[in-house]
């Protein structure tokens, strides 16, 4: 007896999806709105968005990495000044150079061009107060560095340039200690940011 068995329907056909509501008859309409095959169906459709953000993502962070740097620093090295705050320019400038192609010299005579880092300065100043107390309730942390690029003879190749960068926080007076380290995450983002304008000045002037 056909009257009591329950006869299972196969899922439509993907092309049948594609059309619209009223095209599709009223059965397989109602079968591709239930539960578990538009839970199925909409996993996929997530999935493959996931899949093209993160590689429309990673397309962006190679663009914005990937720079076309002049011949005369095809190899170059890196002058730090001994009252210099800190290496961390300096070692994000080597990684992001070799990504580039650039083959960043221990010493002046190995190299095509210097790039001489000649100084960085912090500022820092208040926003905000507090209307009622007076209290600062809003910092601003301000990022300098300059730097130019010597030919192997000392001729400048490249004129002073300089990087201004700043960032703004919320100053909590109770919380020192937590203030201190924000301001360190602050500064060293900054000088990363600073590296790769750097690299983008020297692109740039490949241009020119």
């Amino acid at each position: 007896m056909l009257g009591n068995r329950r006869i299972r329907r196969d899922p439509p056909p993907l092309s049948d999806l594609a059309r619209s509501a009223d095209d599709v008859p009223e059965s397989t309409y109602k079968f591709f709105r239930g539960d578990g095959y538009i839970m199925t169906f909409s996993m996929r459709l997530i999935g493959i968005f996931i899949i093209v953000v993160s590689l429309l993502t990673g397309c962006d962070f190679r663009l914005r990495g990937s720079f076309s740097l002049p011949s005369a620093i095809s190899s170059l090295y890196i002058q730090v000044p001994a009252n210099f705050g800190s290496r961390l320019l300096a070692d994000k400038l080597v990684t992001l150079l070799e990504s580039n192609g650039v083959i960043v010299a221990s010493n002046k005579k190995a190299a095509n061009a210097t790039l001489v880092l000649e100084s960085e300065s912090f500022d820092k100043r208040t926003l905000s107060v507090d209307s009622v107390s007076g209290k600062e309730r809003e910092h601003e942390l301000a990022y300098t560095v300059a730097y130019r690029v010597l030919a192997t003879d000392g001729t400048e190749l490249l004129p002073r340039q300089t990087v201004n960068l700043a960032r703004d926080y919320l100053f909590d007076e109770s919380a020192v200690l937590g203030t201190s380290q924000e301001e360190s995450v602050l500064y060293r983002e900054m000088r990363q940011d600073a590296a790769l304008q750097i690299i983008q000045g020297l692109a740039a002037w490949s241009l020119q």
